[in-house]
Formats: C-alpha cells, structure tokens, sequence
C-alpha cells in the first residue's frame, strides 16, 4: 500500500479527495493514486489474471475499518445501499477490465479504495 505522511484529514476537510489503489501481484488497478476536488468524478480500471476467478469487488476505507461498496459479476454490478455515485462498465472475467465511476465525489466518500477479486462457487 502507498503511504504518505500528509495529514489526509486535513487535507479531505480542504475539499480533496484522495484515492490511493493497490496494485497486487494479480490485480491491478489504474491509475494508482488519483486526486479530485468536491463535485467531480474519478475513474479508474481493476483487472485481474487469477484464472476462473468471477468477481471484482470494490472496498473503502476510512480509519481502520473496510467497507464493501459493491461488485462486479462478468458484467451484472450489485452495490450496497447507499452507494448511488458509484458505477461499474466492462467486465469481471479474467483479463478483462471493470472500467468504475465514482460521480459527485463529497466529504461522506473520502477514503482509500481497494480493488479485489473473488471466486465464488459451491462447496
């Protein structure tokens, strides 16, 4: 994870948005590390190369807890409540690219955003 020693409380209070992504051994995010002011919107791509793996969810954090903001199923996107600026385009599949939107950025969504992916199938 990329760490900064600004005070990123202070910074978000200024009205910025700060978003630094992970790039993992097998998922991907880009760009990695975004800026924005109040009102606007970032975009950015998850994509993975983990071989029959199905899902790519979308993970904030904010202080020490992870929330989950939604997923992507091959090309069906489910969010969790509340989470209306936010889109999913393209694709979960492996090697393909979920292309996420995030509209009307505030103070409320600020955070470090995670891509990650997942198998699900029955045990």
């Amino acid at each position: 994870m990329l760490s900064l020693g600004l005070p990123f409380n202070h910074l978000l209070v200024k009205n910025f948005f700060i978003f630094f992504c992970l790039s993992g051994q097998h998922v991907t995010q880009n760009p990695t590390d975004l800026i924005e002011a109040v009102g606007r919107t970032v975009r950015f791509e998850c994509l993975h190369n983990i071989a029959n793996y199905d899902r790519i969810l979308l993970y904030r954090q904010r202080g020490l807890g992870m929330q989950l903001i939604g997923y992507m199923y091959y090309a069906i996107s489910t969010f969790e409540d509340g989470q209306k600026n936010v889109k999913f385009e393209g694709s979960s599949e492996t090697g393909k690219t979920c292309k996420i939107t995030i509209s009307e950025l505030h103070p409320n969504i600020s955070g470090v955003y995670y891509c990650a992916a997942s198998y699900h199938g029955v045990v």
